[in-house]
């Protein structure tokens, strides 16, 4: 049959990729077992030979540091439930709006089309750009505190003296460390982000109100350039959160210094950085 072909053949992969998560977690503990290798075989690799070599993939592939892999599903938990409950506000929000009816002449006997127009009045305008806002800056501030885990958890584990001590504990302490210590800083680094994002936000709306204009050669042009010099800051401003969040989570230091440092230390090393990018 057709349609349990297509169910089997969608949901092998599905299991493939629930056996190797539970093949991590068992590899966490110390307790790997053969009998994962097959359905990793089958569901996810094809016949790539990965069954026979299941086993050692704790080991070749993840490290001590495998459980950080699951930050960035993490990081998607988390913005899928504030997705979620920005939606649900967002569209009681936009609920709020009237419909109004308007009138245009069409030619000069006094003939008029009528039309009907879903409006907000000045209030629910206002409450949605905050609520872009705080989407704009939940959303980078999300990234930033993966950044951090991340950087942080690879610092500790670059500047251990005995590596062996690293592990997937390592990566928890990071969590907590960054939870605990670290918010204000990626909440800093992210509102600069967020308000970037947002002016880029309002341009666009401008953008869209000139094109009804007639005479709008000018001011396309000047939008469009603002836009390109937003967008280009934007860039130069998540590299330079990055990098501070690196130097951040090495030394401990706020935000301001720590994005200094950082700024000047690439400026410094412009061309060696440039070769890492490029090469």
């Amino acid at each position: 049959d057709i349609g349990v072909t297509g169910v089997q053949t969608c949901a092998l992969p599905i299991l493939g990729i629930g056996f190797l998560g539970l093949s991590c977690i068992l590899g966490y503990l110390g307790i790997w077992v053969w009998f994962f290798g097959p359905f990793l075989h089958i569901g996810v690799f094809g016949y790539w030979g990965i069954a026979f070599f299941g086993p050692f993939l704790h080991i070749w592939v993840f490290g001590p540091l495998d459980i950080i892999f699951f930050v960035p599903f993490l990081q998607g938990l988390t913005f899928f439930v504030f997705w979620v409950v920005w939606g649900y506000f967002s569209i009681h929000l936009v609920s709020l709006g009237t419909i109004t009816t308007r009138s245009y002449p069409v030619d000069l006997q006094g003939t008029e089309i009528t039309f009907r127009v879903y409006e907000f009045d000045d209030f629910v305008e206002q409450c949605i750009w905050f609520l872009v806002f705080c989407f704009f800056w939940t959303a980078a501030f999300i990234v930033a505190v993966g950044d951090m885990i991340v950087a942080m958890a690879f610092s500790k584990w670059y500047f251990a003296r005995n590596k062996s001590l690293v592990s997937s504990l390592t990566v928890v302490s990071s969590i907590i460390s960054t939870c605990c210590y670290h918010l204000g800083t990626c909440a800093y680094g992210s509102l600069i982000i967020a308000i970037i994002q947002f002016l880029r936000a309002i341009l666009t709306k401008i953008q869209k109100e000139v094109e009804k204009a007639t005479n709008r050669c000018i001011a396309t042009c000047l939008l469009c350039c603002c836009q390109c010099c937003l967008c280009c800051l934007e860039k130069c401003m998540k590299f330079i959160n990055k990098n501070a969040y690196i130097h951040c989570a090495i030394f401990g230091t706020s935000f301001c210094p720590a994005a200094r440092k950082s700024f000047f230390l690439i400026l410094r090393n412009a061309l060696r950085i440039g070769e890492r990018y490029l090469v």
